[in-house]
């Protein structure tokens, strides 16, 4: 049975920001054998511009590359058969989504995959999409 080791943190009230500050350090000790979850969630009270959000996401995604990261993407539709959109977590989804896309250590949880019958363009594999077979670089080719 294979054992692992888990650790968390939490940043109750915090902004994006605030989440990921010094993740490069805490991840510091990560291999590609190891996943770090990183799960957005969506708080107007906090962030207001979420263009800063994405930047800092980005230049996180090229500095932290020997380990896998894996974002979990806010809910920005409410049901399938409701016309209830957050645009702004939709704008800012579609725009993470792009730039998951060009790294092969970076994976998605889209909470709005079933909720849309549209997906992104080019609909990059996620672990929607996982193989067995394959391993979690190849999700990316």
């Amino acid at each position: 049975m294979n054992r692992y080791n888990i650790c968390h943190y939490i940043t109750p009230n915090g902004s994006t920001e605030q989440l990921l500050n010094g993740i490069q350090t805490k991840l510091r000790d990560y291999t590609m054998t190891d996943y770090c979850i990183i799960l957005i969630g969506e708080d107007f009270k906090t962030t207001s511009n979420y263009d800063n959000d994405i930047l800092l996401i980005r230049k996180i995604l090229k500095q932290v590359s020997h380990t896998n990261i894996i974002i979990c993407f806010p809910t920005y539709k409410l049901t399938n058969y409701n016309n209830l959109y957050n645009w702004r977590i939709e704008t800012f989804n579609n725009l993470l989504y792009l730039d998951l896309i060009k790294h092969e250590h970076a994976f998605y949880l889209d909470s709005n995959y079933d909720l849309t019958n549209m997906d992104p363009p080019g609909h990059a594999p996620s672990l929607h999409d996982y193989d067995s077979e394959k391993s979690p670089a190849q999700l990316c080719l």
